[in-house]
């Protein structure tokens, strides 16, 4: 199974530390990249964000939705099952198996490809859920850098693991916040 998540197999696998060391550098990068982009852009994502929440936990609290079931959804759908399913999709099936070792594109092409695909898929948030078309372009701009980030510390730790990881911390603080947010519209509303 190990062998799986590795870029190239003829290579060693990193080590914990290497895997440590990574994992932070994915995080903070990625995130650092989109602050910086949005203050560039004059985009105030935090304000974007909280007026996003305020609609949704209003949506939530009116279909009956309780926080522990959030809670419960956020932990196996997006702190677990998308990070997984879209590391191995998009870096590993995308970037590496079609792009690099079927279509033998450069490594850098292929991870354009595939981040681009990711952000491009974030796009589809404002057709099936309430999102507001700021918040899709945000969370669609995001992915595409994490994506970028991901695919690029993937060929250069030779390993998913870090990507995977980053991607369940970020989806996992996501998700938390969330969880708190709603906790506490409902208890600012608990008379309504």
């Amino acid at each position: 199974m190990e062998s799986f998540l590795l870029y190239d197999t003829s290579k060693p696998s990193p080590s914990l530390r290497e895997i440590v060391i990574w994992t932070c550098a994915t995080l903070i990068i990625s995130n650092l990249i989109f602050v910086v982009l949005c203050t560039l852009l004059g985009v105030n994502s935090q304000s974007s964000i909280k007026k996003e929440k305020e609609t949704e936990y209003t949506e939530w609290k009116k279909r009956g939705i309780s926080p522990w079931s959030l809670a419960v959804s956020e932990l196996l759908n997006s702190t677990i099952y998308a990070p997984v399913a879209e590391e191995v999709t998009f870096r590993l099936v995308l970037m590496k198996i079609i792009c690099i070792q079927k279509l033998q594109l450069d490594p850098t092409l292929a991870n354009i490809i595939q981040a681009s695909v990711f952000g491009i898929m974030h796009l589809s948030n404002n057709v099936y859920t309430t999102q507001s078309k700021t918040y899709t372009n945000l969370q669609t701009l995001s992915a595409f850098i994490s994506g970028l980030v991901s695919g690029y510390v993937y060929i250069k730790c030779n390993s998913l693991i870090p990507s995977l990881l980053a991607h369940i911390i970020n989806n996992g603080a996501a998700g938390l916040s969330e969880v708190i947010g709603y906790i506490k519209y409902r208890h600012s509303h608990s008379a309504d």
